[in-house]
């Protein structure tokens, strides 16, 4: 297969990415990124050692001690490893047309080349989590490869994702909440704008790049809520309490005429030049208000959302109403949120627990 065919149809999934499965361009790029790093991976094997032949097909157990963990084990039982879910909708143009170093190789590889990959990037240090991502881009690439008869075997077939740990995400206290989303000083144009970002993404557990993707059409101050659009392009409706309506209306009236000077945008939120703010614009206002704040945790992006769902759910909130508010789609990942604390375990206890129930009446 030439190498220009081989691009095409690299391009011809990124599209299928876009356009039939709706995921976002942020999404896109890192299938793209992914792959890219793969065919560097083979491009470097075969200058070291020359192409496989068709006779490694064999999966006897030979190769890296470490490809065993990518090697299904027939004597123990299948456990769900916390398969990473695909995200949101976008698409690559044409002008980020995959590589041409793109190679017939990737059409041609074995499960035991991609089991020695697999290996090869753990025995690099990547995180399980990477990991899980790496396989699930290749799954969907040779999956789509299959289906557009460009290849007939899928060497991604029983190749299990590696065993993962989900740690629960780290939030903050409310006290710490708090504490952040008082750093924005209010009375100045920047400052307006950003302590109505954190107030919003506290109030109505938004993932950044929703944030940054909100419009002026997304906002409905009177009923007070906003249409969001999450993974996959889903439209869900968000409330936002009193306090966020007041700081996003101030920033609609002053501050965002302010930083627009005359200029148009359907953006929500923009940066000191008026432009879209971007999700590496959004990051870097969070760190730099965490860092004033001295809160000593590790302030990541979305540890506002986290700190949203966990606070819902340790005053009783379902966890289903939670699931509709974050936007997931299966419930499995809502209930990463459900590390409530000792002594929250312990109030539980007592203000639910029949026998607790029956004891206070017989005092």
């Amino acid at each position: 297969m030439s190498d220009e065919k081989c691009r095409i149809l690299v391009n011809r999934f990124l599209d299928h990415l876009y356009l039939e499965k709706n995921l976002s361009r942020n999404t896109v790029s890192s299938y793209k990124t992914d792959l890219n790093l793969f065919i560097a991976y083979l491009e470097g094997e075969r200058s070291a050692r020359g192409p496989r032949s068709a006779d490694d097909e064999s999966t006897t157990g030979e190769g890296p001690e470490s490809a065993r963990d990518f090697q299904d084990d027939p004597d123990t039982p299948d456990e769900k490893s916390g398969v990473l879910q695909q995200t949101t909708g976008g698409h690559t143009d044409n002008t980020h047309d995959f590589q041409d170093k793109s190679d017939a190789g990737i059409f041609e590889i074995s499960r035991l080349t991609l089991i020695e990959y697999l290996s090869f990037c753990r025995k690099s240090g990547l995180h399980h989590r990477t990991l899980s991502r790496y396989i699930s881009t290749l799954r969907s690439f040779y999956r789509f490869l299959v289906s557009e008869k460009a290849v007939v075997h899928d060497p991604t077939v029983h190749i299990p994702n590696p065993k993962t740990v989900l740690n629960p995400p780290e939030y903050l206290t409310l006290e710490e909440v708090e504490l952040l989303l008082t750093m924005p000083d209010p009375a100045t144009v920047l400052g307006c704008r950003d302590r109505a970002i954190l107030e919003l993404m506290y109030s109505c557990g938004l993932r950044v790049s929703e944030v940054t993707d909100l419009t002026m059409q997304s906002v409905h101050l009177n009923e007070r809520y906003l249409l969001v659009f999450g993974k996959g392009r889903k439209e869900r409706v968000v409330p936002f309490g009193e306090r966020a309506n007041e700081l996003l209306t101030a920033y609609i009236d002053w501050s965002r005429g302010n930083v627009l000077k005359g200029r148009i945008s359907d953006r929500l939120f923009l940066n000191f030049r008026g432009e879209a703010l971007s999700r590496k614009g959004l990051w870097k206002i969070i760190k730099g208000y965490a860092a004033r704040s001295g809160i000593k945790k590790n302030i990541k992006p979305h540890i506002l959302r986290h700190s949203f769902a966990t606070h819902l759910i340790q005053n009783g909130a379902d966890l289903r109403f939670v699931q509709e508010l974050l936007g997931h789609a299966d419930i499995s990942t809502t209930q990463i949120y459900t590390h409530l604390d000792r002594g929250t375990l312990v109030d539980f206890h007592k203000k639910y627990h029949p026998l607790e129930n029956m004891a206070k009446q017989h005092r």
